[in-house]
């Protein structure tokens, strides 16, 4: 029940990711930098419009992997169940 289950579910959230209208990370909440700086892991609050005009607010953890002082790997981790029905929700009168 807390996991996206089947390619076709898998696809249509990366879908209503990929059709965002914008979206940004609002309100850093915490962070954490590995002890040889070669990770950091950022939690943070993303707010935005998703592609049917309904507004989302939802957590993110992002983890950063640098390589010579430059992020080389950029990974986002959301619960599956609240970013997938706040992403893919019509806007209010729809």
């Amino acid at each position: 029940g807390d996991y996206l289950a089947g390619a076709s579910a898998v696809r249509g959230m990366e879908d209503a990711v990929l059709r965002m209208t914008d979206a940004e990370a609002s309100t850093l909440l915490d962070h954490f930098v590995s002890v040889d700086g070669a990770r950091a892991v950022q939690m943070c609050q993303c707010a935005g419009t998703n592609y049917l005009g309904a507004s989302f607010d939802m957590p993110v953890l992002v983890l950063h992997e640098y390589e010579d002082g430059k992020i080389a790997k950029e990974s986002l981790y959301y619960a599956a169940r609240d970013a997938y029905a706040q992403l893919t929700q019509p806007a209010s009168g729809d």
